[in-house]
């Protein structure tokens, strides 16, 4: 026998266990009570299922008592070909233990039943006892090996078989060489699961076969199959490029991971936590990443550093420089940033200390003082491949001429030094510097300058200098005095006078007054105040004096006395005086006498006014005095009484006198407090109250308040009635009211408006509120009555068969006797039936009583049973595919069970029955009830066939990125549908399989096929796809620019990926094979430069850059010719007679050349480099001079450059 532990270790190192909870479903042929499992091990084919510790009981496949059951459906993975039931846990029952497949031959516990296709399978197992025990049953899986591995030098591989019985394994090498070669690289050959170890040195892959005896004989034996293990190197990882700078400007730098050797596809993980083949670098570092394949393997790293440019690469060569002609050397300053490697080119003098000194002084070669210029370019030279940057300057040598011209300011101001003097230098060589004679300041002007000799000595750019001298004159003291001043007469008048006396500074003058018009040196009309005047002479010379304007104070005049006063009383006034000139006369309103206090009696209120005059004649301003008198106005007495009330209730009654001049007595009728109130008062009928009120000056008012009193009602009950049947509202009742107002409201408890007569009132105590017109209140209370309620009940039998007797009984309570009895179905007025059926019905009975009182009616359902066809479910028509299994089932859903189920071919019951008909098979079926009721029905499973799936061992093998096409070459594609699966993790859809496969490796393709009608192809088929890595191209170049006169490239290879060859194309028709080549251009301009690289396995890459060949822009110019007497401007560049003008460039594209006499007259232009100047104008020889030109050069590659200097032509 074989125990479930045995089983799992051949066929995983973790076995795979399903558990299924008890299922109340009565297994077939089993009784009720029998305990049942549901076991799923469909998701693998050597599963293993364990129950929860169990009693048996009952009876199955005709077993009786002291038998014991249990019973299981068991459902297998489709590659599994049997299993074996066993006791695992608890006391085995004595004697032989047997256990049955649907009832079938009986086999050993423990013992291997091989079985077909994955059920459901019913397991049956009994045997007397009631032992508690845990039972498992152990899937047999199909033999089959496990995928292919892969394994390099220090790394192994493992490899398994399963479905073998492990004493008859037996594993051997059979691809490459001899069988067996290779049988020293196991680490067993008679095991289940070997680990195969690389040795120092491999072939491509092995392929090794295994044999043995399957277990159980479930499939064909013996067996053998084989699986493929690869062999690759080491694992490796490098980066490209080999050195990675951050240029300046950029936000970082690309860094790409390059794996070698183990088991692609690559996983990298870098240091700065990213992963991918290419990782962006935004800071300058040491960093690190490391390589991991699909093996087990330990990772490979790699550590680098990145470099940056901190700043940008450029350069500044300086400003065009202008020497004498005689000058030796020329300081140079060439600034840089980013780099400092940097060289000087151009001319043919020498550059001391070096060229590659940025700071050099530049001794220039006779050739070029004669040429009049020579141009220095400084160039820099980053490394990493970063763009490099150049600048140039130009040397002119000429000699020093200038005209100055001056423009002296003397001395404006005595006392001022604001003199200046303004130079204007024209010339050939500006820029020109002037220093001044013990002066601190350099320039073409001397400003702030005080009388006096000035001398300055000028320098022109090329340090030629020029002494000159000038004078600074200054004018006499500019002074001034006040003349005659007088004052004005009263305050805020207008009428005072000033003048002034000027001397010395440069008539004319000019005099400003501050805040005045006038601007000569008497002013007139004038207010006091204090008045600056300025006086300016010709020059702007300026003298300030102050001159004061006196005013008298401002006449002003103030009242005081009694404001309030009773009619009839004397009262005082007082006036009080500041200001003026000298006496002070009054001025009173209302005839009052020239006095600062007088006495007056008035009758009403009244306003004084006074105004004042001093000796002057100033008049003050009029001010004004109000005196009051107390009185009182009856219209401002104010009187307030509260809103009529009923008898009995109080009234509020209030005076108020808001008057100007309080306190006030108020004096009250009906002996009231002497307040202003409010005062409660509570008359019995409607009453008249008087108020007076007086003030201390002995005036008073007064009024009459009139409070208004209602008469209240008198409500009486005249009769009402009782409700007739429970539960009704059929009561009345019906008031009666005298006295008080009419207009009467009704206001009754239950919240309905009845009014005077109430009908419909509900039993219960009731209470009315009536009020009149004016709220005055009167109320009554009474009951309504009502009978016992009328009940009804009633009983019948609910269940019966068609055409059965059966009794109905009805009884009545409450109410007002006698009943009457009313049933439904003509069944008549008794309280008793016995009544016949044929389909269910309900029967109803009602009851009333005397005085017309009815209950609800009594319904009593009673059901006949029959069949309703809709009720029954049957599993519907369905299709299956050949050799597959299906589950019939039926119920009907009705409610008088028991239901007896008969099967055309089926054993009795409603199912689950498994069946799998090999043809298209129709099953009918009878349901008979308690009622010997029938009801007929059938259902049909059609069978289809299987699609087939066959793939070859090895479907491609390329480089990558591999794109793999594979047509199926067995189906029809219109009518199935595949999925494509990837080392069982990526699913493809599609016919034909088209994948490009990015990275390389190993990998596993199957296919699954399925027809139109869902039928799934058997078992399992795969290929392999091999995809060998590509290599990286990628290469550096020093320098990526040069010059047409060093004209080499030197390349360097930085590709990735065991390169075994490099083929460069260099774009100039030219080509190498070797890894660096270095290449001579003969030409200049851009060139494509490609790299083709070509890896150990034949797999390919390639780059294409660009470098640049420069032209080299020498530009010699002469200084002097002497023209001949005739021919034109073309020349022969061969030619040293010197008769024609012309400058000697190279990769020149577009020319223009001007040539300017001494007063800037265009006298030639040539846009032709062939054609220069003879010294002629419009066809006449010109005299001997000194002549400047302009020249414009447009290079081939788009540079333009222009040249100005002075040409000598000697006669």
């Amino acid at each position: 026998m074989y125990r479930k532990q045995h089983i799992l270790l051949r066929i995983k190192a973790i076995a795979i266990i399903s558990l299924s909870l008890y299922s109340p479903v009565v297994a077939q042929d089993c009784d009720s009570n029998v305990p049942h499992f549901d076991v799923d091990l469909s998701g693998d084919p050597g599963g293993l299922f364990l129950s929860p510790s169990v009693q048996r009981l009952g009876n199955c496949c005709g077993t009786s008592h002291p038998d014991r059951c249990i019973s299981f459906s068991i459902t297998l993975h489709d590659d599994a070909v049997g299993i074996i039931f066993d006791i695992c846990e608890g006391a085995v029952p004595p004697g032989a233990l047997f256990y049955q497949i649907d009832c079938g031959p009986p086999v050993a516990v423990g013992n291997v039943l091989c079985l077909d296709g994955p059920g459901p399978h019913q397991l049956t197992f009994c045997k007397p006892g009631n032992n508690q025990n845990v039972y498992c049953i152990t899937s047999v899986p199909a033999p089959a090996v496990g995928p292919p591995q892969v394994a390099s030098d220090g790394c192994t591989a493992d490899i398994y078989v399963v479905g073998l019985e492990p004493s008859t394994i037996q594993w051997t090498s059979v691809v490459p060489d001899a069988p067996g070669t290779y049988n020293n690289l196991l680490s067993c050959t008679q095991c289940e699961n070997p680990t195969v170890t690389a040795p120092a040195v491999f072939p491509p892959f092995v392929d090794f076969m295994v044999c043995g005896q399957t277990i159980g004989g479930c499939a064909v034996t013996p067996h053998c199959d084989t699986v493929r293990v690869y062999f690759e190197q080491s694992l490796e990882v490098n980066i490209a490029p080999e050195d990675p700078v951050i240029c300046f400007g950029s936000l970082g730098t690309d860094v790409t991971a390059v794996g070698n050797g183990g088991f692609p596809p690559y996983t990298f993980t870098w240091s700065t936590g990213d992963t991918g083949e290419t990782v962006w670098i935004e800071e300058p570092g040491t960093y690190n990443v490391t390589v991991t394949d699909t093996s087990d393997c330990p990772p490979a790293s790699y550590t680098f550093v990145v470099g940056s440019y901190e700043l940008p690469i450029t350069v500044d060569a300086g400003e065009d420089l202008v020497v004498c002609e005689d000058t030796e050397s020329t300081q140079l300053s060439a600034i840089t940033s980013g780099t400092d490697n940097g060289l000087w080119s151009g001319g043919s003098g020498s550059f001391i200390p070096s060229d590659s000194d940025p700071n050099a002084s530049y001794a220039p070669h006779p050739d070029e003082v004669m040429a009049g210029q020579v141009t220095l370019t400084y160039t820099l030279y980053p490394d990493g491949g970063c763009p490099g940057n150049s600048d140039s300057l130009t040397i002119y040598f000429a000699t020093f001429n200038a005209e100055v011209q001056a423009q002296v300011a003397h001395v404006s101001c005595f006392g001022l030094n604001d003199g200046s003097i303004s130079l204007d230098i024209d010339g050939n060589w500006p820029p020109y510097t002037v220093e001044w004679v013990n002066q601190d300041i350099t320039g073409t002007e001397l400003l702030n300058l005080a009388p006096g000799t000035y001398q300055a000595h000028i320098s022109n750019a090329l340090g030629c200098t020029e002494s000159i001298e000038y004078i600074i004159t200054s004018p006499e003291l500019l002074e001034f005095v006040v003349g005659e001043v007088q004052d004005v007469t009263c305050f805020g008048a207008s009428n005072g006078t000033a003048s002034v006396v000027t001397s010395g500074g440069t008539e004319p003058y000019t005099f400003v007054w501050t805040g005045l018009t006038a601007t000569g040196n008497e002013v007139q009309n004038l207010p006091g105040g204090v008045y600056d005047v300025t006086v300016t002479d010709a020059n702007g010379c300026e003298a300030e004096i102050s001159i004061e304007i006196e005013e008298p104070d401002l006449l002003w005049v103030e009242l005081t006395g009694d404001t309030l006063v009773c009619p009839d009383t004397e009262t005082q006034l007082v006036a009080t005086t500041g200001g003026g000139t000298g006496g002070i006369h009054f001025h009173w309103s209302h005839g009052l006498p020239n006095a600062s206090s007088v006495t007056t009696s008035i009758q009403e209120p009244t306003v004084f006014s006074l105004f004042v005059s001093d000796e002057n004649g100033c008049i003050s301003g009029v001010t004004t005095f109000a005196v009051d008198v107390v009185l009182m106005d009856s219209d401002l007495l104010m009187t307030q009484v509260s809103n009529p009330v009923c008898s009995g209730g109080n009234i509020s009654i209030s005076a108020d006198y808001p008057g100007p001049h309080p306190p006030y007595t108020y004096s009250w009728s009906h002996g009231l407090p002497s307040t202003a109130g409010p005062h409660a008062v509570q008359p019995g009928e409607t009453t008249t109250y008087s108020v007076e009120v007086s003030d201390y000056c002995g005036n008073a008012v007064s009024a009459d308040l009139v409070a208004l009193v209602w008469p209240l009602p008198s409500a009486a009950l005249l009769e009402k009635s009782d409700v007739t049947c429970h539960g009704m509202n059929n009561g009345t009742a019906n008031t009666m009211v005298t006295g008080g107002s009419p207009g009467y409201f009704y206001q009754w408890s239950d919240g309905i408006n009845h009014g005077a007569q109430a009908t419909n009132l509900a039993p219960g105590q009731y209470s009315v509120l009536i009020t009149d017109i004016h709220q005055c209140p009167d109320s009554l209370e009474f009951f309504i009555d009502e009978p016992e309620p009328l009940m009804l009940s009633a009983t019948s039998d609910t269940l019966v068969c068609p055409g059965d007797s059966f009794n109905l009984s009805a009884n009545a309570t409450g109410g007002i006797e006698p009943y009457t009895f009313s049933w439904s179905h003509n069944f008549g007025n008794a309280p008793s039936h016995s009544v016949q059926l044929s389909e269910s019905a309900v029967i109803t009975v009602s009851v009333t009583d005397s005085s017309g009182c009815e209950t609800p009616v009594v319904e009593l359902p009673v059901t006949v049973i029959n069949f309703v066809p809709e009720l029954l479910q049957i599993t519907p028509n369905q299709a299956i595919c050949s050799g597959e299994s299906t589950t019939l089932t039926a119920h009907y859903n009705g409610n008088h069970p028991p239901y007896h189920y008969s099967w055309s071919t089926l054993p009795a019951g409603f199912g689950p029955h498994v069946v799998s008909p090999t043809t298209t098979t129709t099953y009918h079926l009878e349901v008979t009830d308690i009622c010997n009721n029938v009801l007929d029905a059938s259902t049909q499973v059609v069978v289809h066939p299987l699609p087939a799936a066959m793939l070859p061992p090895l479907i491609e093998e390329g480089c990558a990125p591999l794109q793999v096409v594979y047509h199926d070459p067995h189906n029809n594609p219109e009518s199935h549908s595949y999925l494509w699966t990837i080392d069982e993790a990526l699913n493809v859809g599609g016919q034909p399989f088209n994948y490009t496969f990015q990275s390389p490796g190993v990998y596993s393709i199957s296919v699954q096929v399925t027809s139109v009608h869902g039928c799934q192809s058997e078992g399992e088929t795969s290929g392999l796809v091999i995809v060998r890595p590509s290599p990286v191209a990628s290469f550096s170049a020093n320098p990526w620019e040069a010059g047409i006169d060093e004209p080499e490239i030197q390349f360097f290879d930085q590709s990735q990926g065991n390169i075994t060859s490099w083929t460069w194309d260099f774009g100039d028709g030219n080509t190498s094979e070797e890894q660096h080549p270095l290449h001579h251009y003969p030409d200049t301009g851009y060139f494509g430069v490609k790299l083709v690289v070509e890896n150990a396995f034949g797999c390919i890459d390639s780059l294409l850059r660009s470098v640049r060949i420069k032209p080299v822009y020498e530009i010699i110019i002469p200084n002097a010719f002497t023209p001949g007497t005739g021919g034109n401007g073309y020349y022969n560049p061969a030619d040293i007679s010197n008769d024609i003008f012309y400058p000697f460039a190279d990769y020149v594209e577009q020319f223009r050349m001007s040539i300017f006499n001494r007063w800037g007259e265009l006298i030639f232009e040539s846009k032709d480099i062939r054609f220069g100047w003879n010294g002629t104008y419009r066809g006449e020889p010109c005299p001997q001079d000194v002549y400047v030109y302009k020249i414009e050069f447009t290079f081939s590659d788009g540079e333009n450059i222009t040249r100005v200097g002075d040409i000598t032509l000697f006669r």
